[in-house]
């Protein structure tokens, strides 16, 4: 006579047939103790019925694959108990997602390690001046915008004032009224350009005027 009787009811889980309803898996602490509030949130969204352990065979587990049987109890039980004594069809689907829950572990393991390391790093002294890598990123980074506003400053003084006179004027001195407001100055046929839409502002091409605020301008930015 054939036993049907399925082993999750004869370790007491009540009677199948037994669904699959996800996975919840222990938190640790990383080595730092960085994560603390992470861990105690996971601890506080625990399902009650995962107790550190398997409802059918009593061994500890961590990741903890969450049973329902026929009156809606849940159960969690070890991902190997899942493997040798389901027989209603819920083993597959269990151990996919055990799969993808184990895939996710490894890759928050090796981005806390990452993050560990990196924080190691910058706070590792690098130098002579007994700066921390932290420390001489903080002051590069301070001077890369210094030299930056050095140089934004030193081309608003050369070429600063044409700038109204371009804004005032179509796309292409628009674009270069900002391309001088960002630091960059203008070159080959721009200057030209920009030479002209400024001493056209006191007359037109080839006036009298025109030239000497052209010449004008041209003497100071050379």
């Amino acid at each position: 006579m054939t036993n049907n009787v399925h082993p999750f009811e004869m370790s007491g889980l009540g009677l199948a047939p037994f669904r699959f309803v996800g996975i919840w898996t222990q938190p640790t602490i990383d080595e730092g103790g960085n994560n603390i509030e992470a861990y105690n949130l996971d601890m506080k969204h625990k399902p009650e019925c995962c107790q550190f352990m398997c409802a059918h065979c009593g061994t500890a587990i961590i990741v903890h694959c969450i049973i329902e049987n026929s009156a809606g109890k849940r159960y969690a039980v070890g991902q190997d108990c899942i493997r040798k004594n389901d027989s209603e069809g819920c083993a597959d689907e269990a151990l996919i997602a055990v799969k993808q829950r184990e895939g996710d572990m490894r890759r928050e393991k090796r981005e806390a390690k990452r993050v560990r390391d990196h924080e190691n790093w910058l706070s590792t002294v690098c130098n002579d001046q007994g700066e921390t890598n932290r420390e001489r990123q903080t002051r590069e980074y301070a001077e890369e915008q210094q030299a930056k506003k050095n140089l934004e400053d030193k081309v608003i003084e050369k070429w600063g004032f044409l700038i109204d006179a371009l804004r005032n004027s179509g796309d292409f001195g628009r674009t270069l009224a900002t391309t001088i407001e960002n630091g960059g100055e203008p070159i080959g046929r721009g200057v030209d350009i920009a030479l002209e839409i400024y001493a056209k502002q006191f007359g037109r091409r080839g006036s009298k005027a025109f030239n000497e605020a052209f010449d004008s301008a041209e003497a100071k930015i050379n």
